[in-house]
């Protein structure tokens, strides 16, 4: 099985398991509504056409249906289509028949891609309602200009032009589309100079395995690399590990040691055996590390001084915390003028971070002599949060101690500074 075979069957694979799971942990009445078609208009167009994908159903009730989109390989196997992946992060994941047509809803997308397409939709549950049932299918064409659509005289768009001088046997039928006409001849070999990325199937992070979809790769594998930033603004590139090479797919493997950099859009550059490169943008994701915040990364704003010892540098309840407190009242209950307990406030600068990075978690050990001391603080921690702000207010009475630790833990893009 192919790499492309196997990501996508995977992919099919969980969405069948989400559907599932979802059916069975919510208890839903019956269907309201069957969807009978999925039409596309226009159908055909160049690219850059903005698209008004419609779905009609049964009923007046109102359902949730979701699209999808998938490339198109010509092969009438629908398992070895491959999601198209702009289509999918730029719509609503869901949508329902709330408009004054109770029976039909739609959703528009721009398409820049030349391809043939797939269009399926299928019930499933939108905000409070219910999945229509039923599902349906339809198909939508991207080409470059150069044909009339209705049987005209053909334009002179430069891939129609370029083939019919090519290719003797176009002659006798010029209003043949370039999609007609590519399927006698391997238009890949005439317009060596139209390689094309569409999309990305897979992990992209280091270590990550993504197979980048399009057209006239080659059979012979090329090269494959991505152009990335680290964090300094300094211009990276990295060369992929090829797994397998075809003309509609390249299999890739990203260099598991590539960090320094932040969440971006990057370009991956996909260069075939004739030595015309193809180039796409995508999400480049890093390889995340935790680590702990060092007393260095905060400053004592004020230690509170009403008990007799009063350190915020102290650590004495081992480890190695990012804050800790320590405060003793000597008196006793015995010595004439000294009798009271100690109350004051221990405050730290804000913790703030950059590049990325978050807080992980917080967790602040105290320890009492007695139990009449308390320690309250140093507040909540938001997971993922860019900046945090610890305070104490602790009691000690006559003869007793306190003390905290408190660690700091952060989390964000590995070889980048937090702050």
């Amino acid at each position: 099985m192919t790499l492309r075979n196997q990501m996508t069957r995977a992919a099919a694979s969980w969405r069948s398991w989400a559907v599932l799971a979802l059916t069975w942990g919510v208890a839903f009445s019956a269907a309201a509504g069957t969807l009978t078609t999925v039409n596309a208009a226009p159908n055909v167009g160049p690219p850059g056409t903005q698209v008004v994908i419609t779905a009609t159903k049964t009923g007046t009730d109102n359902c949730g249906w979701q699209a999808d989109v998938y490339v198109d390989d010509g092969d009438n196997n629908p398992a070895n289509d491959v999601l198209y992946a702009p289509f999918e992060a730029g719509t609503p994941a869901t949508r329902g028949f709330g408009g004054s047509d109770p029976t039909k809803a739609s959703v528009s997308f721009t398409f820049n891609d030349v391809n043939d397409y797939r269009i399926e939709i299928d019930g499933t549950q939108h905000n409070n309602k219910p999945p229509c049932s039923g599902s349906a299918t339809g198909s939508l064409t991207i080409e470059v200009p150069g044909g009339d659509n209705n049987g005209g005289e053909p334009g002179s768009g430069i891939f129609f032009e370029a083939v019919k001088e090519a290719i003797v046997e176009m002659k006798p039928k010029p209003q043949v589309k370039l999609a007609e006409a590519c399927a006698e001849v391997d238009c890949c070999t005439v317009l060596t100079y139209i390689p094309t990325v569409t999309g990305h199937f897979g992990l992209t992070k280091p270590g990550g395995v993504v197979a980048w979809i399009g057209k006239c790769f080659g059979t012979q594998p090329g090269t494959a690399r991505i152009h990335y930033t680290e964090w300094n603004g300094t211009s990276k590139t990295a060369e992929l590990e090829i797994l397998e090479w075809g003309k509609t797919m390249v299999g890739t493997k990203i260099p598991a040691n590539l960090s320094k950099f932040r969440y971006q859009n990057a370009q991956v550059e996909i260069t075939p055996k004739s030595g015309v490169n193809a180039t796409r943008a995508f999400t480049f994701f890093p390889i995340t590390e935790i680590k702990q915040l060092t007393p260095s990364d905060v400053q004592i704003v004020e230690c509170g001084d009403d008990a007799n010892l009063n350190k915020c540098d102290w650590n004495g309840l081992g480890g190695s915390p990012t804050i800790r407190g320590y405060h003793k009242n000597f008196c006793q209950i015995w010595v004439a003028g000294c009798y009271e307990d100690d109350q004051d406030w221990d405050k730290f600068k804000t913790v703030t971070l950059k590049n990325d990075w978050g807080i992980a978690w917080v967790n602040t050990t105290k320890s009492y002599t007695s139990n009449s001391e308390w320690i309250q603080g140093p507040g909540a921690a938001s997971a993922g949060a860019t900046s945090y702000k610890a305070n104490y207010q602790w009691h000690v009475t006559l003869s007793d101690t306190v003390q905290y630790s408190t660690f700091i833990d952060v989390e964000g893009p590995r070889g980048v500074p937090h702050k």
